[in-house]
C-alpha cells in the first residue's frame, strides 16, 4: 500500500482553486445608499458597477462557476479513464503523470 501523499498540492487544485475564487468574486455585490435616507440602497455588482445585482448576470456566473468548479475535473478524469481503456494504464501515466508529480 503506497504511503499517503504529502507536500504541495496538484496540478488541477492549483489550477482549478484560483479560477473558482475569481469566478466568486464576479458574483460579489456592493451596496450602495442614495442620499441621506438609508432607506433607499441598491445593490451592484462589484466587478462592474454598472449592473445591478439582480440583474441575470449574477444567475449566469454562479451557473457557469458551478459547471466549470465541477465540470474541468470530471473532463480530466474522464480523460485519463478513456485514456486508461483506449491505451492502456502505462501509456496514461506516461500522458498525465504531469498532474500527480
Amino acid at each position: 500500500r503506497p504511503a499517503a501523499r504529502s507536500g504541495p498540492p496538484r496540478a488541477t487544485h492549483c489550477l482549478t482553486r484560483p479560477l473558482q475564487e475569481q469566478c466568486a468574486n464576479m458574483v460579489a455585490c456592493t451596496s450602495l445608499v442614495f442620499g441621506n435616507n438609508t432607506s433607499v440602497t441598491q445593490d451592484f455588482l462589484t466587478a462592474d458597477m454598472r449592473l445591478s445585482c439582480y440583474t441575470g448576470y449574477r444567475s449566469l456566473a454562479m451557473i457557469f462557476s458551478v459547471a466549470y468548479g465541477l465540470g474541468i475535473p470530471a473532463l480530466g478524469l474522464a480523460s485519463v479513464v478513456l485514456m486508461m481503456k483506449i491505451s492502456g494504464k502505462r501509456r496514461a501515466f506516461r500522458v498525465f503523470s504531469f498532474l500527480v508529480v
